[in-house]
């Protein structure tokens, strides 16, 4: 039972070992190696447990081969990655140099060829002390990415929360002008009753509403008797006003459309699902069609929009809708933080610098700007600024 436990203990010795050096040295093929030698020794394990000693010891030379074997790889390994630098690997060699020495020393001394003592526990320690080392390291390093993981996904949550929030806000603005300003226009609407005749088709408002139809005299018109009453919406109210209401509530209903086609696109982007479909695009028309769509917000705050540079023969190869969409996005940013009465440029050029035959699309403004420190972040998911 001894000997069998001796057996065991080196086998799972030896696959621990290999599994171990694979992961202070992560390669592809080492790992791969190191799998192979760790299901060996198990098979080696399992007929030692198994099996009386005269029949395990047969299978010996050939553990001993996949050691040497191990050893060699292993050993050469750690060589090759210690010369590159890697920090690991250096570790492991310091460690395996003692426990080298105090092997080769007891082996020696075993032999009486050298007058020493056994100091094979001590080169074991050392190796243990640098292996236990290694291990704080990498346990060291895994709690740290799991710390940065952590204030990474806190932030990330930080991020969507405001995101939210202001979504909430950009939400509510229009909805507040779909909901309300339907009121004050209905109030402008007042129920009459008419009454109207069957034989000259005429239609009397009727001045008294307490007068029942048995007592209305004939048409005025041709004095054909009875008349019809009927109920009939008429408007007292403004109607130039009520057109400003309406023309309110378009733009609202339009600005709310948009950041619900924002959120869908941007759904759609997070799961990778968005699909691209390119056609040429004639750069002057679609300048001509983003200055009336944004004529309405241009009026709202008195600024002055300047369409620049802008060559009548110029197209682009790419998906309209993204690009208006990317502008859009951009010239309501330059509406929203521009003083009024200020002015917005937007332009489009050739850039080489890019890629041949690129055209760079800029928008400008004099509002406050973005902060040099959230230049980086502005196109980070759910980021958004909205001070400079």
């Amino acid at each position: 039972l001894l000997v069998t436990s001796e057996y065991v203990t080196l086998y799972a010795m030896t696959a621990s070992l290999s599994l171990f050096v694979s992961v202070i040295l992560p390669r592809w093929w080492y790992q791969q190696a190191s799998k192979a030698v760790a299901f060996a020794c198990s098979i080696f394990a399992l007929l030692a447990l198994f099996n009386p000693i005269k029949v395990f010891s047969v299978h010996l030379p050939y553990f001993w081969i996949l050691l040497a074997i191990t050893s060699v790889l292993g050993i050469s390994h750690l060589l090759i990655e210690s010369k590159r630098g890697n920090r690991n690997a250096q570790l492991f060699s310091l460690g395996l140099l003692p426990l080298v020495f105090c092997m080769a020393n007891d082996i020696l001394h075993s032999m009486s060829a050298i007058e020493t003592a056994f100091i094979m526990g001590y080169g074991m320690g050392v190796w243990v002390f640098i292996q236990s080392y290694l291990l704080a390291i990498h346990f060291s390093a895994a709690f740290d990415t799991a710390e940065r993981a952590l204030a990474e996904a806190k932030e990330a949550n930080r991020i969507k929360g405001e995101f939210l929030a202001n979504i909430s806000h950009e939400l509510r603005t229009p909805l507040n002008a779909i909901v309300n300003i339907p009121a004050p226009i209905l109030r402008d609407y007042q129920s009459v009753r008419l009454w109207c005749c069957d034989g000259c088709g005429a239609e009397v408002e009727d001045d008294d509403p307490s007068v029942e139809a048995q007592e209305v005299p004939g048409c005025p018109e041709c004095e054909h008797y009875p008349l019809v009453s009927k109920d009939n919406l008429i408007c007292v109210g403004n109607l130039e006003e009520h057109a400003h209401f309406i023309r309110r509530i378009e733009t609202s209903g339009r600005h709310l459309l948009g950041i619900v086609n924002d959120l869908l696109t941007l759904s759609s982007t997070e799961v990778g699902h968005e699909t691209i479909v390119r056609s040429e695009i004639t750069i002057r028309e679609l300048f001509e069609d983003l200055s009336s769509t944004t004529a309405c917000l241009s009026d709202a705050h008195q600024h002055e929009v300047l369409f620049e540079g802008v060559n009548p023969e110029w197209t682009v190869w790419a998906e309209r809708s993204k690009v208006e969409q990317v502008l859009i996005n951009l010239l309501n940013n330059a509406h929203k933080f521009t003083p009024d009465g200020g002015v917005i440029s937007v332009g489009a050029e050739m850039n080489s610098e890019l890629a041949s035959g690129a055209v760079l699309f800029w928008v400008k403004d004099n509002g406050i700007g973005i902060p040099a420190t959230e230049t980086e972040n502005i196109f980070d998911s759910f980021r958004q600024v909205d001070s400079g």
